[in-house]
């Protein structure tokens, strides 16, 4: 007869009693809300979508952050109904403070109103090295 054991749990290693969820904390159609600092300036409403292919900064922020000088660029976003969006250019290396952490990645700046004001996509999750789940 073959016996196996589980070794106690240890303090090094994080685990969760999936048999406790019921339901996800957030409806998965809940945006996941966060303040992001950059500069001295908080940015209320920012989204992080690791689905996003570029990082997007509403045009009213640029502003809000005194018009830093952007690159043009010539390629256009679309919205997933395939409507183009106005984009004024790159702001390089814009330095993003969040949760203890600072990065440094290129932002795209498109014109507002949006329905955010920041939407940090997969570059940023990547740089980051976190994973966005509205589970826990």
């Amino acid at each position: 007869m073959l016996t196996t054991s589980v070794p106690p749990p240890s303090h090094g290693i994080i685990s969760f009693d999936w048999n406790g969820f019921i339901q996800p904390c957030l409806h998965f159609a809940n945006p996941f809300q966060i303040i992001v600092r950059v500069d001295s300036f908080n940015v209320y409403c920012s989204i992080v979508d690791e689905g996003v292919v570029a990082t997007i900064l509403s045009s009213y922020v640029w502003k809000a952050l005194g018009f830093p000088k952007l690159v043009s660029v010539t390629n256009q976003l679309e919205t997933f109904d395939r409507i183009p969006s106005e984009n004024f250019g790159i702001l390089p290396q814009l330095p993003i403070y969040l949760g203890g952490k600072i990065v440094c990645i290129d932002v795209m700046i498109v014109r507002g109103p949006l329905d955010f004001n920041f939407l940090l996509g997969c570059d940023y999750v990547y740089t980051m090295e976190f994973v966005v789940s509205t589970l826990f």
